[in-house]
């Protein structure tokens, strides 16, 4: 959230709305993992039976999603911060028993899918109007 804030705050437009169409795209993927069902550690063992699924991590995947559009839209040091945050988020959930190993691995994989998938749809929309626009 802070680096959306920086980003609005640096009147960084385009980036700000890649980095809200990656995490759109990201919560669509991850909608289709969480069809799969996946208990978390903290609900099968605080209770014994599992009524919720948190599969996979969306702290993880939107962080995630966030820093691999900064990676490809912004400079380099601002994308690599992000992944380092991201890595953290991810380490610390697993730390904390919140998750297990695969559901920070699964949100990882759809946070840089959701990120690659923004930047090749941003090139291909700005191709798209640059060759179809009227002059």
């Amino acid at each position: 959230m802070l680096i959306l804030i920086y980003l609005v705050l640096r009147q960084r437009i385009i980036i700000l709305f890649a980095s809200v169409l990656s995490t759109i795209f990201s919560v669509l993927l991850s909608f289709i993992f969480w069809l799969l069902w996946h208990p978390q550690p903290f609900l099968v063992y605080w209770n014994g039976s599992v009524t919720v699924s948190t599969f996979p991590s969306g702290f993880v995947y939107l962080s995630f999603a966030v820093a691999t559009t900064l990676l490809f839209f912004s400079n380099k040091k601002t994308g690599l911060a992000a992944l380092l945050t991201g890595i953290l988020i991810a380490i610390s959930q697993i730390a904390d028993g919140l998750r297990y190993p695969t559901a920070a691995i699964i949100g990882i994989a759809i946070g840089i899918f959701a990120g690659t998938l923004t930047y090749w749809f941003m090139e291909h929309f700005e191709n798209f109007w640059a060759n179809n626009s009227a002059e």
